[in-house]
């Protein structure tokens, strides 16, 4: 509350006097919070971006000191420093039976300690290092770190060589295996000159050409490209050996002097590429701002991180059975990641991610905002209050974490699943933004949740979810203990493979799946029900209590339950409808068209009460049939006999009621296009 008063008194007052009243006053407040103030020249800390290796040296001497007088709350003095993350602080770790050397990198974090960096920069001298951390929380706990600025080295990094940086190197096209002379193809596309050189040395005979962003393709397991080879004078040798994935080892052919090389499945002429000579991870994707590993009871709070190779933020799994427990990520902002913004990777549980800014992931995969993926379990996740945009793949996949609870956030992206369960996503806002430079695999998606224990469960309640509209739809897969409810859709393609319950569509295409689940208490307006759905074209489950308003049934034969339909169309080529409604059911001013091959009777449910009004049914020559101790109505309808009938008889009987009630008031029927007389209801 005393910030804030100092924060009005700054505002009435303005100018250059406020600012330096405001940060006087407020530096006297949070001093009486901190226990030491890093002194720079005890340490030879330089705090305006040079001495990087005394600077890192220095800032973890202070730390220790620190931590050895006693000193909870410890302040780094504004300024911009830099960081060297080839200072190495080995640590031993052991699980009880088994060590591990953890060389810690950049700058290490203490136990027991609260490190305050408003108004710090960290930023990192360039690297060819793929491994690296800026700044390492390890084998701590009860540790703090508030505030300051993070910055990776993604543009500078030394990956080997770049192709493309610039985005003049590439067109659309491809290359002859036969003769290694450009052709036509629209699939691919190819580097325009020769590479003769590798940072101006020659050619490697064995390195790996991989992904640095913008490609389309998976780039890790799912990029393909093609190196061909030349000899000095241009003359075409043959194709590369040692496989063409994005991760291979290529093998350049004897003789060889020049490269062309051909990416499949690519339009993108800005897509990066790079050649690196580098044995161990290849893809440089390990580069992080802040690694966590060996800690519990660890808060990141109001930081933030840009720019790194790999991820913001990630927990570290050693080959040791160590934990990283307990972690709070508060109001961090999180953005341009080469791979992740947050990746829980380490065994570990109860995390909280609270009010972060997740944005901007890109590179190579997962590229996502974040991501759960561990080799034990990864369990009691929330993630709350935050914003994720603009990630290039999904804003949050959890590959196989259990107990996960997002709630109140924003998403232009999708949230994933492969084999994690025990989901809850609610009371969250997405709104998709398409772009160019998406995945196509990911446009449109909302969600894409699958498992394999039968047992576990997706909770999707109180959302909203607008502009979705990937071509093979949104939504769970064979859920028996979930639940879609309470949410509201609009302009999106969702099929629902859950219990459904009191959920609004508007503008949608809605599919619910053929599996026994639980629909009821449905609205769907402008929407159109049924289709393709995973290459079956029925729809059939029991819909209880729906409100469907001027939406448009494709070859569907939904059996509902206690349902008005108002202003809708029907349309059924080779699937009964109506057979097996149930309860009270009314259909308003609908439009129905009906195209059976075979005799199969419209009506035969017990206990019906059906009430057609103001409809417009265009009929095969099929009848109403067998009413079993139910009423039906139907007035000032237009219904009209066609010729898809393929087995007419001399009559049918266009109604047959039995043990029920009838009643047919003010209706049109029209059979001038039939030969088959109908036998009309008096």
């Amino acid at each position: 509350m005393k910030c804030n008063n100092k924060f009005v008194l700054y505002v009435l007052l303005g100018g250059i006097v406020a600012t330096s009243i405001f940060s006087s006053v407020f530096n006297k407040i949070r001093a009486e919070d901190i226990d030491y103030v890093i002194e720079l020249d005890k340490f030879k800390i330089s705090n305006d971006n040079t001495n990087a290796k005394d600077t890192t040296e220095g800032i973890n001497k202070a730390l220790e000191y620190a931590k050895n007088e006693g000193y909870k709350t410890v302040k780094l003095p504004d300024g911009h420093y830099s960081i060297d993350t080839s200072v190495v602080s080995p640590i031993v770790l052991s699980d009880g039976e088994n060590e591990w050397t953890h060389n810690r990198q950049g700058i290490v974090m203490q136990s027991d300690m609260e490190l305050v960096m408003t108004g710090v920069v960290l930023e990192m001298i360039p690297t060819d290092d793929p491994y690296y951390s800026i700044f390492t929380i390890s084998n701590c706990n009860n540790s703090k770190v508030i505030g300051g600025t993070i910055l990776g080295d993604r543009y500078d990094h030394n990956y080997g060589m770049t192709i493309n940086r610039i985005g003049d190197e590439l067109e659309s096209g491809a290359f002859d295996d036969n003769t290694g002379l450009p052709i036509d193809d629209d699939t691919k596309v190819r580097t325009k000159d020769f590479i003769d050189n590798f940072n101006g040395d020659k050619l490697p005979e064995k390195f790996v050409l991989s992904v640095l962003e913008n490609t389309t393709k998976n780039t890790v397991d799912g990029g393909v490209r093609y190196i061909y080879c030349y000899d000095e004078d241009e003359n075409y040798i043959g194709i590369a050996t040692g496989g063409n994935g994005f991760l291979s080892r290529t093998q350049l052919l004897p003789g060889t002097k020049k490269i062309k090389v051909a990416f499949k499945d690519e339009k993108r002429l800005d897509a990066v590429y790079y050649i690196t000579t580098e044995d161990i991870y290849p893809t440089h994707e390990f580069g992080t701002g802040i690694t966590i590993t060996d800690s519990n009871n660890i808060e990141i709070r109001n930081v933030t991180i840009k720019d790194t190779t790999g991820d913001c933020i990630g927990t570290s799994a050693p080959p040791l059975e160590v934990t990283v427990d307990n972690v709070k990520i508060i109001d961090c902002t999180l953005e341009n990641a080469r791979r992740q913004g947050i990746s829980l990777v380490a065994t570990g549980e109860n995390y909280l991610i609270q009010g972060c800014n997740i944005g901007k992931i890109n590179g190579v995969d997962p590229q996502s905002g974040i991501d759960i993926e561990h080799y034990d379990y990864v369990k009691n996740v929330l993630i709350e209050d935050s914003n994720f945009y603009d990630n290039k793949k999904w804003d949050i996949i959890n590959y196989n974490g259990i107990d996960i609870e997002i709630k109140n956030s924003n998403f232009t992206g999708g949230i994933g699943s492969t084999f994690g369960y025990n989901m809850k996503i609610h009371n969250n806002n997405f709104n998709y933004k398409d772009e160019e430079w998406l995945d196509k695999t990911f446009k449109g998606v909302v969600f894409s949740l699958n498992m394999d224990n039968t047992d576990g469960y997706f909770k999707i309640y109180d959302n909203i979810i607008n502009g979705y509209n990937a071509p093979g739809g949104n939504g769970t897969t064979s859920l028996d203990n979930s639940e879609f409810r309470n949410n509201t859709v609009k302009d999106s393609i969702m099929v629902i493979g859950a219990n459904a319950h009191n959920n609004i569509y508007e503008d949608s295409t809605v599919r619910y799946s053929l599996l026994d689940y639980e629909y009821k208490d449905e609205k769907l307006i402008n929407c159109i029900v049924g289709g393709e759905n995973n290459g079956d074209n029925t729809m059939s489950r029991y819909y209880t209590n729906f409100t469907m308003e001027n939406c448009e049934f494709l070859s569907g034969n939904p059996t509902v339950s206690d349902t008005v339909l108002a202003n809708c169309k029907i349309y059924n080529n080779d699937k009964t409808f109506c057979k097996t409604w149930s309860g009270k059911y009314t259909l308003n001013n609908c439009e129905i068209k009906t195209e059976y091959e075979t005799d199969i009777s419209f009506i035969e449910s017990q206990g019906v009460e059906a009430t057609f009004n103001e409809c417009d049914l265009d009929l095969a020559a099929t009848p109403f049939v067998g009413v079993n101790y139910g009423d039906f109505m139907m007035k000032n309808c237009k219904v009209k006999f066609n010729d898809s009938y393929k087995e007419k008889s001399e009559e049918i009987n266009f109604f047959t009621n039995v043990y029920g009630t009838s009643n047919f008031e003010n209706n049109n029927f029209d059979t001038s296009s039939i030969d088959t007389t109908i036998i009309l209801p008096n």
